[in-house]
């Protein structure tokens, strides 16, 4: 089983000009943390409000996160930087509980999505790929800001 799938996204971003400069926003942020080995593409640490790729898990950025906030965010940095915004997703938009409050893997960083937020989400994107089974490592679904 394929541990990484950043290496396929790479493969994923060279084959399409129009993704060439696209911004990376993870949820859970971790997901963008290899990507520097296969992209040249920017990275943003939602929970730090800022770019980059190294996560650190400290309970001075934001603990909790939603799926509305990820999209508000993905808007923002569209609308500040006129870049295509790539959104990577571990949590499959068709297996959330709505409501549902889901552990990162830290008992204080936790992700959840409203049926609203979910609605919102997939009108205001394109998903472009699904990469591995939703239990691998690193494993996400790549969608593109609208």
């Amino acid at each position: 089983m394929v541990a990484s799938r950043s290496a396929d996204l790479g493969r994923l971003i060279a084959s399409r000009a129009d993704l060439t400069n696209a911004l990376i926003l993870g949820e859970p942020e971790w997901l963008v943390e290899a990507l520097p080995y296969y992209v040249k593409n920017r990275t943003y640490l939602a929970r730090d409000h800022k770019f980059g790729s190294v996560v650190i898990f400290s309970r001075k950025g934001k603990m909790d996160s939603d799926l509305g906030e990820t999209l508000r965010l993905a808007r923002e940095l569209r609308d500040t930087t006129s870049a295509p915004v790539i959104i990577l997703l571990a949590y499959r938009l068709d297996e959330i509980t709505p409501d549902r409050i889901y552990d990162e893997g830290k008992d204080w960083r936790t992700f959840r999505a409203s049926a609203a937020q979910i609605r919102d989400f997939r009108e205001a994107t394109t998903m472009l790929r699904r990469f591995g089974p939703a239990k691998t490592d690193e494993s996400f679904d790549v969608y593109l800001l609208n």
